[in-house]
């Protein structure tokens, strides 16, 4: 607000002094702007005294405050972008022949673009600027050989490239989860003409193989050069490129691992450790609860429970109570401290959605495995009904914890053989489904018991 303030002051932005004094009587508002002080009239009152209230005047003033609004967030986002602030000012330079202050500039951001110690797909793109800026400026209509030219034809390739593969990644990656099939041309070409490349850079090789390891799921040798390559240049790539290259090999580990392929259960938790590391899996300086949940979940599979305690500590941040006693009930029922379990439950916030469901869940599970089955069966019947009583609850999430109620009471009913053998069945198939495998493993051991 105060730099906006000091935009809205500036007569090169802003030359009308009712916008200035509009602004001043907001700013008397900010941060709650309470909807009493807000009404049209009052507002119009305090910030033109003296002046009969006028609704059409004042809707042009707030058009004109809002317009200032939009330009200052445009400014500020250029600013912020120092290497296309400056192209702006070179290309200006360049137009009005000023040869000397051109090159000097053009010298000085150039070095500053090349001394960047980490890549990301920003640079591709910051460089093909810069090439095709210094193609302009030498007088692109020459007919002998210009090195320029060559440089901001290589540049634009590296810019295509680069966003050529994070599109055709993307689109595979949800092509996983939705239905709908994206359309991918020339990617055979692309992909073809870079493992052909001697002289691939980083960047382009690794999300080359994230494309291979999405597109050919089940030949390891790409997944495995795809670790390598981020093992070898993750310290020269930006936290915020490197994040999303981490996210792409977990999520391709967590596709292995519901196949059943359990030895990518450490690969995809070191992925999470060397994200931790290098911070590059942290938003404003803490995980997100998704990232949170995903290790615990992991490292419990994976039953290292002195980690995951240290872990939930050590990163949980202060206004995540509820991921910080659902995770710990976690950690306890797997290590069937069911005492534990439940003590930490009871201390999960109901205005959390998202950790009620799930500790309503977690909760049914601890009494049924220290077998307290009356009080299983009572949870259960409570959570059926606030189910179906809640209309806030996204459908398919709803869906997916009333099919796990539902199924948990009929293995606990004791069935003819006949029964089971379709209740068997629909465990397996029934979507959605919390808690698949827990069911199933209850099941199972319920149908030894009864041989």
């Amino acid at each position: 607000m105060e730099h906006f303030g000091l935009f809205v002051r500036s007569p090169y932005y802003n030359p009308n002094e009712h916008l200035v004094e509009l602004f001043d009587h907001l700013l008397t508002l900010h941060p709650c702007f309470a909807e009493e002080q807000t009404e049209e009239a009052l507002v119009y009152q305090s910030a033109f005294p003296g002046q009969p209230f006028d609704k059409k005047r004042l809707g042009y003033f707030m058009s004109g405050l809002l317009k200032l609004g939009e330009k200052f967030l445009g400014v500020q986002r250029t600013e912020k972008q120092e290497i296309l602030f400056e192209c702006q000012a070179l290309r200006e330079l360049s137009e009005r022949e000023q040869e000397k202050h051109y090159a000097r500039r053009y010298k000085k951001v150039k070095d500053t673009l090349d001394a960047r110690q980490h890549r990301d797909g920003d640079s591709y793109y910051h460089n093909y600027l810069l090439a095709d800026m210094e193609l302009n400026a030498s007088n692109p209509q020459k007919e002998d050989f210009d090195a320029n030219l060559q440089a901001a034809s290589n540049a634009l390739d590296g810019y295509y490239f680069i966003n050529k593969l994070k599109y055709s990644c993307e689109m595979l990656n949800r092509q996983a989860i939705v239905s709908e099939q994206f359309s991918i041309p020339f990617m055979e070409e692309v992909s073809n003409y870079l493992s052909s490349s001697q002289q691939s850079e980083p960047l382009v090789g690794i999300y080359l193989q994230i494309y291979y390891s999405m597109l050919y799921p089940d030949d390891n040798q790409h997944f495995k050069k795809l670790l390598e390559l981020i093992a070898e240049h993750a310290t020269s790539i930006g936290l915020s490129e490197l994040k999303n290259i981490y996210l792409y090999a977990i999520n391709i580990c967590t596709r292995k691992i519901r196949e059943g392929k359990e030895q990518f259960l450490a690969v995809a938790l070191n992925l999470y450790e060397e994200g931790i590391r290098n911070k590059s899996l942290f938003d404003n300086h803490y995980l997100s609860h998704w990232t949170y949940n995903n290790i615990v979940k992991l490292a419990l599979r994976l039953e290292r429970f002195e980690w995951i305690e240290k872990f939930i500590y050590t990163y949980n941040a202060s206004f995540q109570e509820n991921a910080l006693h659902y995770n710990l009930a976690e950690l306890h029922f797997h290590k069937e401290d069911y005492g534990q379990a439940l003590v930490h439950l009871n201390q999960v916030h109901s205005f959390d959605v998202k950790y009620h469901l799930v500790a309503r869940i977690l909760l049914i599970k601890a009494f049924y495995e220290s077998n307290a089955i009356d009080a299983c069966m009572s949870a259960l019947a409570s959570f059926t009904v606030y189910l179906s009583r809640n209309k806030e609850i996204a459908v398919s999430l709803k869906k997916s914890c009333q099919n796990f109620c539902a199924l948990l009471h009929r293995v606990m009913s004791h069935s003819s053989q006949k029964k089971r053998e379709k209740l068997r069945q629909q465990i397996r198939d029934r979507q959605p489904l919390a808690d698949r495998a827990w069911l199933m493993k209850v099941f199972e051991d319920q149908e030894k018991k009864l041989k």
